[in-house]
């Protein structure tokens, strides 16, 4: 039976466990960004163990999630989702490209003239 992943307690280490790619969140020297990008790209036993081995806050997540920039979530679910656990509800409106208001407000325009 395959041993179950394990996270380091060193949180450089941790952020290269995380982010799979070179940026500045993998260095988690912009500590907000790193945790933006957990929220986004992390499971729930990684968030937990930012939580128990570093001693994140909801306080913390919630910072970091306000600096979200569209495409940070490609899920609106997963945005309310995420806003819930870090203690933020009702959730803050989800972080879209403007573009895609735009076909929105379209869209909801034709259905408006449709059903008149």
């Amino acid at each position: 039976m395959p041993r179950p992943f394990v996270f380091s307690n060193n949180l450089h280490e941790f952020a290269k466990q995380i982010v799979w790619f070179p940026c500045a969140a993998q260095e988690a020297d912009d500590i907000d960004e790193f945790l933006l990008f957990l929220l986004a790209n992390g499971n729930d036993r990684a968030i937990m163990h930012a939580r128990r081995a570093f001693g994140v806050t909801n306080a913390d997540f919630q910072r970091a999630i306000r600096k979200a920039e569209p495409g940070t979530f490609m899920y609106e679910k997963f945005w309310e989702e995420r806003n819930k656990l870090i203690g933020i509800d009702p959730p803050l409106p989800f972080p879209c490209p403007a573009r895609m208001l735009k076909v929105t407000d379209e869209k909801m325009k034709k259905e408006e003239i449709g059903a008149a």
